[in-house]
């Protein structure tokens, strides 16, 4: 079986294509956002930037990136209005697409796995070469999302949707990263036998662990993301007027990059509030393990990485019924908890463990174990084990 893997940016395909690589599966890894493939070696112009980017074993005469698309993408963004951000950022993927679909014909791989939103063009290429088309949806259904944006008063374009539609059409089989991913496509009328639900995971960093929390201080929350509604900001926000108001003690720390600035300026008039630009790994472990409780509040998350990331340092979490990850509290209930995506039930859960720390000091035992259970080198193992079983079940079928 030879693989190409592609995606515009990156996210978590660098973990996949370290997995074909080990398999002896890959035939190409492409992707927008470069990767390296040892620490401490990064490749030419990347040296300025190096520890931004991810590392993998994956050999560079397997990989080809081209980073003008991102470049470009967030240089436009940086100068446009916010509203025109979402239309291009898919242009882009779409663009991108089309550069790749461009190449199959001369790989004539077995197997194509893409990402939402730049698939379309490079399933219709490897259906003329016979390749197996999978999707690797690192998002719920778009009829969720957009449900969900509804709600908000915010939507996709049609057009947006309607290529997600055909991607789908297209895909021989569809991989989402949760249990709650895979329903949303279930509920979308996908059949059950096209889909796969694999979690994504963690790395275990070394010597770092969170402090033990003290009777005595005040209840230390930590946000990890984007600085937006759709990841339930402002909820903790409206949850931290309140206990200002009311001279609860905690604190909340928001660590991420800000996409919608009324919420950094709510943030920042905020006394028991601190704003925190975004921090890549390893100094992320670091700055999660000062904190006592993640809390990951979001109205639609298909996984939310950040929820064994700080599991992983002795951080229990407090997770919204939209993550994905709360099947990793569904398989470790200590380690957790999973509340309505409700302003008054996410305080409910906070007050009670402002009240007790001792169940905090308790579930940070229990997520440490969590975390171990969801490494990446499991995640690798199983996505490995659920490509052979869709090839096998593709070949036999055709």
């Amino acid at each position: 079986m030879r693989v190409l893997l592609t995606h515009p940016g990156l996210q978590h395909s660098h973990q996949l294509a370290w997995a074909l690589e080990n398999a002896g599966y890959l035939a190409a890894f492409w992707s927008g956002v470069p990767i390296v493939e040892t620490e401490g070696r990064p490749e030419g112009l990347l040296k300025r930037n190096s520890r931004k980017f991810r590392v993998a074993p994956v050999p560079a005469v397997r990989r080809r990136h081209a980073p003008v698309f991102p470049i470009v993408q967030r240089a436009l963004l940086s100068r446009l209005p916010q509203h025109w951000a979402n239309d291009l950022t898919h242009r882009f993927e779409n663009w991108y697409d089309y550069w790749v679909a461009g190449r199959i014909d001369h790989l004539k791989p077995d197997m194509v796995i893409c990402y939402e939103n730049a698939a379309l063009r490079t399933f219709q290429a490897a259906k003329g070469v016979g390749a197996v088309c999978v999707l690797d949806a690192a998002s719920v259904h778009y009829q969720f999302q957009r449900n969900q944006l509804a709600s908000l008063g915010r939507a996709n374009p049609v057009w947006i949707d309607h290529r997600k539609q055909k991607e789908i059409d297209l895909a021989d089989a569809i991989i989402t990263c949760s249990p709650l991913a895979t329903a949303s496509y279930q509920r979308a009328g996908i059949s059950p036998d096209r889909l796969s639900s694999v979690p994504l995971g963690t790395d275990l960093p070394i010597g770092v662990t969170a402090k033990s929390v003290s009777h005595t201080s005040s209840l230390r929350f930590v946000f990890v993301g984007a600085i937006r509604v759709l990841k339930g900001v402002d909820l903790l926000l409206d949850i931290f007027e309140q206990f200002e108001k009311a001279s609860v003690h905690a604190h909340l720390t928001l660590i991420g990059g800000v996409s919608d600035r009324t919420l950094a300026t709510r943030a920042r008039g905020l006394r028991n509030v601190t704003l925190q630009p975004f921090v890549e790994h390893p100094a992320l472990f670091e700055e999660i393990a000062k904190h006592d409780v993640l809390v990951l509040p979001s109205r639609f998350d298909s996984f939310g990485m950040v929820v064994p990331e700080a599991m992983s340092v002795g951080v229990p979490t407090i997770v919204s019924d939209q993550v994905g990850a709360k099947c990793i509290i569904v398989d470790h209930p200590g380690a957790g908890w999973i509340v309505p995506c409700d302003v008054d039930a996410i305080r409910r859960q906070m007050l009670s463990l402002i009240a007790d720390h001792d169940f905090v000091s308790v579930a940070s035992v229990a997520a440490i174990h969590a975390a171990s259970e969801y490494q990446w080198a499991r995640y690798r193992s199983r996505i490995v084990s659920t490509l052979e079983h869709i090839y096998a079940v593709e070949r036999l079928s055709s």
